[in-house]
């Protein structure tokens, strides 16, 4: 059934779809508004995944644990088709929402693969160059912060760490309404509907990917431990290696736009073609468990 899926995919994806805002016809702003869907997570699939774990004593740890055992390693290439699942455009077959404009691109119109002259790409959320590096490391290649994104957004993005911008830096043209980049400090602030999302996909690297409590990790995930950094302020002392952030942003973003029908859906997809979840959306409390 999920080979037909895939098929079908490919063949519905034949083109670009045309529709207002889309930056194939035009540059002008556009709203922030995440996509409506029915709830189609299994509540069922969750409440097994974490089963024992409600009352674990070394719950960080198993949990960490818990998530690297279930993972299934994916290609970088195989990455194409599963953000064709995970990011489907529920109201157009073949086409996925990018994640910084909230537009939906034909699954065709990606980069390298169509003659579009603003297609879409695999944004990789917490970056590269924190610590990831390699293609062949399991952090490269996790659906759970890959994102379809217009390239030349993406381009704009850079490697720069999420934060809340307030009235500094400019608006990201081609990015949906509140996008900003700050050039000088090398800050991005994604647009308010999608900046709990994004808090959350960045929580989930930092546990699956960072170090045990004994300060181990596996170099087969990723270059360096992924790790939270804290704050602006402290920004000297904390960008070396995988740290990344900033959290007490990320914290606030968390709080302040709440899991959605759409962030489930994407969740239980992920589960389905990756096979292991983001903590963070099923159990949103549990980031004050896992950083007090």
């Amino acid at each position: 059934m999920r080979a037909l899926w895939v098929a079908a995919m490919m063949m519905v994806g034949c083109g670009p779809r045309l529709q207002p805002g889309d930056l194939s016809q035009t540059s002008g702003p556009h709203t922030c508004e995440v996509p409506v869907v029915e709830e189609p997570h299994d509540a069922g699939s969750a409440a097994e995944y974490y089963e024992s774990f409600y009352s674990a004593r070394d719950f960080k740890e198993r949990l960490r644990a818990k998530l690297k055992a279930t993972q299934k390693p994916m290609s970088y290439r195989g990455v194409w088709e599963g953000l064709s699942y995970t990011d489907e455009d529920p109201d157009e077959g073949g086409h996925v929402i990018t994640l910084y404009s909230l537009l939906s691109k034909s699954f065709a119109d990606r980069s390298g693969h169509s003659g579009s002259r603003d297609p879409w790409n695999r944004e990789h959320v917490w970056p590269k160059s924190f610590g990831i590096v390699s293609s062949g490391k399991n952090a490269h290649n996790d659906l759970h912060h890959l994102r379809p994104s217009l390239e030349r957004v993406n381009s704009l993005r850079s490697n720069y760490k999420m934060a809340g911008l307030a009235d500094r830096g400019e608006p990201v043209r081609g990015a949906a309404l509140g996008t900003k980049v700050d050039h000088t400090q090398g800050l991005f602030q994604p647009c308010e509907g999608v900046q709990g999302d994004i808090a959350r996909m960045i929580f989930y690297m930092a546990l699956r990917y960072g170090p045990t409590d004994r300060g181990t990790f596996d170099g087969k995930d990723s270059q360096a431990p992924l790790q939270l950094a804290k704050d602006l302020a402290r920004e000297s002392s904390y960008f070396e290696g995988g740290h990344f952030g900033f959290f007490s942003d990320l914290l606030t973003w968390h709080e302040l736009d709440p899991v959605d029908a759409w962030e489930r859906r994407r969740n239980q997809r992920v589960f389905e073609t990756q096979g292991n979840r983001n903590p963070f959306i099923d159990h949103p409390e549990w980031v004050r468990r896992v950083w007090p």
